[in-house]
């Protein structure tokens, strides 16, 4: 019943490794005296991601001391035996200059409460006060639901870019529209189409075909010269749709100024732009001011003694008058008006900003904030594809703590 697949884990072959050791040094050994009953691996399971939760709350405050704060995705899932709703936490931030992403907490969401804002308010409040992280050290990034986004009421919200999108696409291919575009045989095709796939898939037919089948195509959206009414239609639409919804944030836009490639903001008018350069800036100032250049002669430093004499020069010394090279240093106008070899930027942007600690130390330092931001909350997503493994119809009885330590030690075992 369980997949040839599980003789190639590593889990199961250090438990293998582990018993041919025992057999080795001991001999012949009775298995039911070795291996543990399944409570004793619950109990130690839950007391692993105890220990565990304690690290990654070091690893937390570390981050928010280091990086001003962290990132959080959050959504809900109900499993389809119990009909539980869970909902679940998962942290982003930049450690060493890679980027981390663990899961928190997989909650249960108490079945005899509705989920209003305020519910949801306390219970999110709940997992990330148990990790000590504060409102104002947060970043959260959610799908668009009115009571999370009333939940998170007094947390810094961004919108999940692929909930949008999404949205876009559903609206824009809606049934509504159909008969004025003339499209409904294009939505047929569409469903069949996908209807076809999952057939082939679910089927296991695909073993058979040269060349895989997928439901996207990178190009079904491209304009082209010539094209039918309906698709001016669906382009217009979608455009429109984009402009509406896909509205950038500041985080956004300062995010896309920390690339280097894109740091002259081409794609805002000049007041944004100048409006961007201005909030960052206004960081920079919050997080302890510019920065000021002290140039010194290393070979020549001046000793307290000549610093004692020269406060009694005469007063015919003009060296009083000279002009001070001493001032603050505006990193932004630096930045922006450096030339950066761009070659190897694309592939890792955090390295770029790894090296860039002595030029522009504060640049440096929010980056390492912005930039563990993700642009949606598929992290959390991810985790439910990663719980309805676990509860499954043979396991649909498991308690929610159990639920919650599998995830996270499994999170934390990704990360290793």
């Amino acid at each position: 019943m369980r997949p040839f697949d599980t003789v190639s884990g590593e889990g199961f072959h250090q438990v293998a490794q582990t018993l041919i050791d025992i057999g080795a040094k001991f001999g012949a050994v009775d298995a039911t005296a070795i291996l543990p009953h399944r409570q004793t691996v619950c109990d130690r399971a839950k007391a692993q991601a105890s220990i565990d939760k304690e690290k990654l709350s070091e690893a937390i405050q570390r981050a928010i001391s280091s990086n001003g704060g962290i990132a959080v995705t959050t959504d809900m899932w109900t499993d389809e035996f119990k009909k539980r709703a869970y909902t679940v936490l998962t942290s982003h931030y930049i450690c060493d200059w890679e980027l981390v992403n663990r899961i928190l907490a997989t909650v249960e969401f108490d079945h005899t409460l509705k989920k209003t804002s305020e519910n949801l308010h306390e219970q999110i409040t709940s997992v990330l006060s148990s990790y000590g992280i504060l409102p104002d050290q947060a970043v959260f990034v959610t799908d668009q639901g009115s009571n999370i986004k009333a939940a998170l009421r007094c947390y810094h919200w961004i919108p999940c870019s692929a909930h949008i999108l999404n949205t876009v696409l559903r609206h824009t291919f809606g049934k509504k529209h159909a008969a004025v575009d003339g499209i409904e045989d294009v939505l047929d095709m569409i469903d069949y189409c996908k209807e076809l796939v999952a057939y082939l898939k679910r089927t296991g037919a695909t073993a058979s075909l040269k060349h895989t089948v997928n439901q996207e195509c990178d190009k079904h959206c491209e304009p082209k010269f010539g094209d039918v009414p309906y698709m001016r239609s669906l382009r217009s639409r979608a455009s429109v749709l984009l402009d509406e919804k896909m509205r950038p944030t500041a985080s956004h836009k300062i995010a896309t100024f920390l690339h280097p490639k894109y740091k002259a903001l081409k794609m805002l008018m000049e007041e944004e732009r100048e409006e961007v350069l201005k909030q960052v800036r206004e960081l920079l100032l919050a997080e302890g001011g510019t920065r000021v250049r002290q140039e010194e002669d290393e070979s020549n430093p001046t000793t307290s003694t000549e610093q004692a004499s020269g406060a009694k020069k005469s007063k015919t010394d003009v060296t009083e008058w000279e002009d001070d090279d001493t001032g603050p240093v505006d990193e932004v106008q630096d930045y922006s008006s450096t030339n950066f070899d761009l070659g190897s930027v694309d592939e890792n942007l955090l390295s770029f900003w790894k090296a860039q600690g002595q030029t522009f130390p504060r640049l440096q330092h929010l980056a390492k904030r912005i930039l563990s931001i993700p642009a949606t909350s598929a992290a959390s997503e991810r985790s439910f594809s990663a719980a309805g493994r676990v509860i499954e119809a043979r396991r649909s009885r498991l308690n929610p703590d159990t639920v919650d330590a599998i995830l996270f030690l499994h999170s934390a075992k990704k990360k290793k």
